[in-house]
């Protein structure tokens, strides 16, 4: 148990820490958009 808390607690922080220099997520008009259009430019997938 003492293991995985210290897992658990240290992914926390360190995921914490990343979030803070560079956000884990993107804002919500890049992801309406698409993220393969917002992150490359191109479109995946050509659906009609």
């Amino acid at each position: 148990a003492v293991v995985a808390a210290f897992a658990f607690f240290g992914s926390y922080l360190l995921l914490k820490l990343i979030n803070v220099i560079s956000p884990l997520r993107v804002s919500p008009e890049a992801e309406d958009a698409g993220l393969d259009l917002s992150e490359h430019g191109e479109e995946a997938y050509h659906l009609e």
